[in-house]
């Protein structure tokens, strides 16, 4: 009789999380936790009353749901979705709505055949509603699609990358590329655009690849403010909408990120991840 392998499945999502650096280190509370058991199951987390933290950040209701289910032999699903209501970050940015959503799928090799390990992780239902900076209304436009079809997969991502071509489309799908432009280039972008040039060369051999879901953000009064998918406020600090971090075994999606440069120096996020991965492992 053959051994069976074991699957660890991995998965949390949360609603709300930050940290203030500066000018004295403070902790933000973490709302609406939940982790997946390595077992899987279920894990939940709703924050039913209204969350409000020094007017830094509040929302009206925030639910966290993670299942990991085996539907048939050596098929293993996780789902992570985090929805959020009436967010607001220090009355520059608020949402009606944000959907936080990923689904894994892992085909597991029998034991001796480990390396026949597959796993396909695409964003779910991910959006935001009713989006505003400053009050000025935004239209945040994702690309599911696209992700499914040709993202989901971090080996088949990383074979893609060895093509000049490929290289250059993610650049321009997932990284805002300049060209000719008048407009001051702030430094969270310069940074993130510096780093995006090192991936056309060569692709890290480990460690994360950074996509995003967003495919337009469109505003009449903040063209100025936009680069794909951040929003710079001089004032303020860097907004990041729709980061999507794939990794070898999990992937992590923060539909809201944002950085605040002033009046104090913090972060504070939503997000989530999961996927799981075989034991004995491939070479283990």
């Amino acid at each position: 009789m053959k051994t069976p392998r074991t699957f660890l499945y991995q998965a949390h999502g949360f609603a709300i999380s930050g940290v203030i650096f500066r000018p004295d280190e403070e902790h933000i509370p973490t709302q609406g936790m939940a982790t997946l058991a390595t077992t899987g199951g279920t894990a939940t987390a709703t924050v039913d009353e209204p969350f409000s933290y020094k007017d830094i950040v509040s929302f009206k209701r925030s639910d966290t749901v993670i299942t990991g289910t085996s539907p048939k032999k050596n098929l293993h699903v996780t789902d992570m979705k985090v929805t959020i209501e009436g967010l607001n970050i220090m009355n520059r940015f608020t949402a009606d709505k944000v959907v936080t959503h990923i689904r894994c799928t892992h085909t597991l090799g029998d034991f001796g055949k480990e390396n026949r390990d597959r796993s396909e992780i695409v964003p779910g239902d991910s959006e935001i509603i009713g989006a505003k900076v400053d009050d000025e209304p935004l239209t945040v436009n994702l690309d599911n699609k696209n992700l499914l079809k040709r993202y989901s997969n971090y080996t088949r991502l990383r074979e893609a990358y060895k093509k000049a071509s490929f290289r250059d489309e993610v650049q321009q799908r997932f990284h805002w590329i300049p060209g000719k432009t008048k407009r001051k280039i702030p430094p969270p972008v310069q940074t993130r655009y510096k780093w995006a040039e090192r991936l056309r060369k060569k692709l890290p051999e480990h460690g994360h690849i950074l996509c995003s879901l967003v495919d337009e953000i469109q505003s009449p009064n903040l063209g100025d403010y936009i680069f794909g998918n951040m929003i710079v406020l001089p004032d303020f600090g860097a907004i990041y909408l729709g980061d999507y971090f794939v990794d070898k075994h999990a992937a992590r999606l923060e539909m809201v990120r944002v950085e605040i440069a002033k009046p104090f120096y913090g972060m504070i996020c939503d997000g989530g991840g999961g996927n799981g991965s075989g034991y004995p492992p491939a070479g283990g």
